[in-house]
């Protein structure tokens, strides 16, 4: 309400879609991920490319939370799609980390690993770096190959911190 008081829609846009998520996680679900697709939406109408970034890292990771596996993937490639256009590296591994976590949840194992391989080769800071070995981890898991388990896991936790 203060951001549209001075006309700041920027900060607005940045609210509700942190609102959008806080709603879904709270119960609200269509409600919520209506918000964040709206907010999403206008953020590519008015080209404000770091904030429809952050929409689609978080629609994507809240879609999936709900279960919406397919869904996510769709609002993923969008954030893909975004990255690609403007050259973002850094974003971009974070939006390939959803398809990677929503194609693993639906037993997509090479989709996870291709989306995997795809955020690694874009992951510039820490913290993007041990999200893409935690999907490795995982997929190791699932296989059976404790060893390279282990060794996604440590990288991890040396990204991490």
């Amino acid at each position: 309400e203060y951001a549209r008081l001075v006309g700041d829609e920027y900060i607005e846009l940045n609210a509700r879609l942190t609102r959008g998520w806080l709603v879904a996680d709270a119960g609200g679900v269509e409600d919520g991920l209506a918000e964040m697709y709206a907010v999403r939406d206008r953020a590519d109408e008015l080209e404000v490319i770091h904030l429809a970034c952050r929409a689609s890292i978080n629609l994507p990771s809240s879609l999936e939370a709900m279960g919406r596996s397919l869904e996510a993937v769709a609002a993923a490639d969008h954030g893909i799609e975004l990255c690609h256009t403007h050259g973002l590296a850094d974003p971009g591994a974070w939006v390939y980390s959803n398809p990677a976590q929503s194609y693993f949840s639906l037993g997509l194992w090479e989709q996870s690993e291709a989306a995997v391989a795809c955020a690694e080769r874009l992951a510039l800071a820490p913290k993007t770096r041990a999200l893409a070995a935690v999907h490795r981890a995982e997929l190791a898991v699932a296989r059976g190959e404790q060893a390279e388990a282990e060794e996604q896991l440590a990288i991890a936790l040396r990204n991490f911190g």
